[in-house]
């Protein structure tokens, strides 16, 4: 998705009058434009990855409540 289409998601989901979670990857973009909203970070296995180490991922949470 292009920085254009985030932006214009941020946008709708910050005018959202009911509960909103976005659920992503860490951003600067995503942390700047949802300020006002709660930020939550969880550590995951990448389960996803070939072989047998797998790596750890952060998930961000956002939540407007």
């Amino acid at each position: 998705m292009s920085e254009a289409k985030h932006r214009e998601l941020l946008d709708v989901l910050k005018q959202a009058e009911g509960k909103v979670i976005l659920s992503g990857y860490p951003s600067k973009l995503y942390d700047e434009a949802l300020t006002a909203w709660n930020r939550h970070t969880v550590e995951l296995p990448n389960n996803a990855a070939s072989g047998s180490a797998k790596r750890r991922m952060t998930e961000v949470l956002w939540c407007n409540f």
